[in-house]
């Protein structure tokens, strides 16, 4: 399957700008937090990020926690959905001992 890239105009306002700026100076603790985070996303040639690669890079970070909070979501529904069933088969079961124990059920 081929990926087709497009080029998409975004909005930047300041201090995202001055973020970019960050991210693409190599001495920086922002560079070297999105090189350790962004594992395999391409630099330049001389290792210096394009503003491109930034925002990609950024894109790409944001979709993985995006996912990871949808799937985390989707767990505890999950979840839920398997204690209410769990508290529904409880009562369900303490009602069947009850009617059991009943001193009706002998009749």
């Amino acid at each position: 399957m081929t990926m087709a890239h497009q080029r998409k105009s975004i909005p930047v306002d300041t201090e995202t700008q001055e973020l970019l700026r960050a991210l693409r100076e190599n001495d920086s603790r922002e560079h070297a937090a999105l090189t350790s985070l962004a594992r395999g996303a391409e630099a330049e040639a001389n290792g210096r990020w394009s503003e491109a690669a930034v925002l990609a890079a950024l894109i790409d970070l944001g979709k993985q926690a995006l996912q990871e909070k949808v799937l985390e979501l989707e767990y505890r529904a999950m979840a839920a959905e398997q204690g209410e069933a769990d508290e529904e088969r409880t009562a369900r079961d303490a009602l069947r001992r009850r009617r059991r124990l009943s001193p009706r059920a002998g009749e």
